[in-house]
């Protein structure tokens, strides 16, 4: 799958879960969101900074500069918001369908999610309290988290499952790939 085919499948299955999208699809969009949302960043920073630069300058003649250079922080930082928050659910989905074509359920994603939450409510909670106890923890709880979201981050490297799996079949619908395993290597009396 090319470049352009996986960003318009991501949007064109923007709430799809079900079935199947190959690592292409995936790292593809990933590759998609980082160089629009990377580029709006450094574009909305570095109009931040150049208004700072300014403000700090001390020459009167500069509040206007100050003021374009801020105004068009504020819009770009809005343009890169509404584009963050447009593809919230395409990245989703996406990463859905991603573990569906390894053979692992979307709830893996959701549960990870959840454990975040449950986590971060620890660690706001063991902030307030004077316990050493509780702060170590919190600490351990993001330890174990931080090792989950390797292992998310893995499973979107993993090989698609070669034929139909439960998910679906094979999103690219290769030819000669088979529903059943191949003959072990060495077994070669059953070809």
């Amino acid at each position: 799958m090319s470049f352009g085919q996986a960003i318009k499948t991501c949007f064109k299955k923007y709430f799809v879960i079900l079935g199947r999208a190959p690592r292409s699809e995936y790292w593809w969009f990933q590759l998609f969101l980082a160089i629009v949302g990377g580029t709006l960043a450094i574009i909305a920073l570095g109009a931040g900074a150049g208004a700072l630069f300014t403000a700090f300058s001390g020459d009167s003649s500069s509040a206007e500069d100050f003021a374009g250079l801020a105004l068009f922080a504020v819009l770009i930082g809005l343009v890169a918001f509404f584009f963050f928050l447009a593809i919230i659910i395409p990245s989703v989905t996406v990463m859905v369908r991603r573990f569906h074509d390894v053979g692992l359920s979307g709830w893996w994603i959701g549960g990870y999610w959840i454990a975040n939450v449950v986590v971060g409510f620890i660690s706001i909670l063991s902030l307030g309290g004077s316990s050493d106890a509780g702060r170590a923890g919190s600490t351990i709880l993001d330890l174990i988290l931080n090792l989950a979201g390797i292992g998310l981050f893995i499973v979107t490297l993993l090989p698609s499952q070669s034929g139909t799996n439960k998910y679906g079949p094979h999103p690219l619908g290769m030819p000669g790939d088979f529903s059943t395993p191949p003959p072990p290597p060495g077994d070669y009396k059953s070809l």
